[in-house]
């Protein structure tokens, strides 16, 4: 905060204040307005007939950037301390074909998935954080003891650089009894 006081002879005076207040990195003071009526522009005329005050106010804003690449939405300016802003609408997944996807996982600021909206009381710099998953599936390939070559066992979508692992311990191919069975390498 600033105070500045003179002794000044009675007339007309402008007074003039910085509109903006540069205070550190993605944060700011915006003039405002000024007391007792005199207008909203950071520069004012005082007529002085006796003792005057006069009060520049000003507001806090903070920078504000929140992108997602993947959808190509984004924020980016200054906010007032304490308002709320909503986060870009993410879908919880964006296929990409041949058996692959994104599924979003959240925020780099911290914020989980779930977030819609945050109060801001500090820059903020983020980026929406996605995962990629294949689809694996698992065929029964046991010819000649109830299964048939091609038969789904089942679907599994699985992370990329992640390990994907089958239990076949008790698979039962056609219903009958359990089989024994090697697993040998999946290629994710």
């Amino acid at each position: 905060t600033g105070e500045v006081t003179c002794t000044l002879p009675p007339g007309q005076y402008v007074v003039s204040v910085p509109g903006v207040v540069n205070v550190g990195s993605g944060e700011r003071y915006v003039f405002n307005q000024w007391s007792s009526g005199y207008g909203s522009t950071n520069t004012t005329t005082v007529s002085v007939n006796g003792p005057t005050t006069l009060t520049a106010y000003y507001v806090k804003q903070y920078h504000v950037y929140v992108t997602d690449p993947v959808t190509g939405q984004s924020i980016n300016g200054w906010f007032q301390e304490g308002s709320t802003i909503n986060l870009p609408t993410t879908p919880p997944t964006v296929s990409r074909g041949n058996g692959s996807r994104l599924v979003f996982e959240g925020w780099s600021c911290g914020y989980p998935a779930s977030t819609t909206e945050v109060t801001v009381n500090s820059p903020l710099n983020c980026e929406a954080q996605w995962q990629r998953q294949y689809q694996v599936t698992v065929e029964d390939v046991v010819v000649g003891l109830g299964g048939s070559t091609g038969s789904v066992v089942g679907a599994y979508w699985v992370n990329g650089s992640g390990v994907f692992s089958v239990d076949a311990s008790s698979y039962k191919p056609g219903g009958n009894s359990v089989i024994p069975v090697t697993y040998s390498h999946a290629v994710i």
